[in-house]
């Protein structure tokens, strides 16, 4: 990406699991940044690189390095904030974001947010309403249908737990030879 962005080329490099965007100035341009997480948290996961721009259409396209932007941390912190269920309840996915990267490029830093996929059981995240998916290197919106086989497969999956948590039991509380027994 260096060497592209040295020797003002392009190829293409994102992929469906990476994408590039440049630090927004403006706290509404994040929006972008937000549907490209929501895509990957409903997908395969992925890595969203802060501090490249790709601009510009045809044999003028190109990738530019804009770098990290320190004010724009507080922001990069609440990505795991944005998402929704799909009854428009917030979602908790502070695991789902591993703590963001920055790295040194070029002459300066970019940052790298990390995101994984969602578990059967709690997809799809929805962000303005919307649950996004990953399809090559852009981000698209579900359809109705993708979303009802997923609620029904999500439905399955929940039922097809083997092991789930008792609260209040202790290892003590355990009877082995039962267990065995039961086994």
């Amino acid at each position: 990406l260096g060497e592209l962005i040295a020797q003002d080329r392009f190829v293409f490099v994102e992929t469906d699991t990476l994408e590039f965007k440049p630090v927004p100035s403006d706290g509404n341009e994040w929006h972008r940044i937000h549907e490209s997480a929501c895509a990957f948290l409903n997908t395969r996961g992925g890595i969203i690189l802060l501090g490249i721009k790709e601009e510009g259409t045809g044999s003028q396209r190109r990738y530019r390095f804009t770098g990290w932007q320190p004010n724009a941390e507080p922001r990069v912190r609440d990505v795991s904030k944005q998402f929704r269920d799909e009854s428009g309840n917030a979602l908790n996915l502070d695991d789902a974001f591993p703590p963001p990267l920055l790295l040194e490029f070029m002459d300066g830093r970019v940052a790298a947010v990390l995101v994984d996929e969602l578990r059967a059981d709690v997809k799809y995240a929805f962000y303005r309403n919307v649950a996004y998916k990953r399809v090559l290197t852009g981000d698209q919106p579900f359809t109705d249908a993708e979303i009802e086989r997923q609620r029904e497969y999500r439905s399955a999956a929940i039922q097809a737990r083997e092991l789930e948590p008792v609260p209040g039991i202790q290892l003590k509380d355990f009877d082995l030879g039962k267990l065995n027994e039961y086994i």
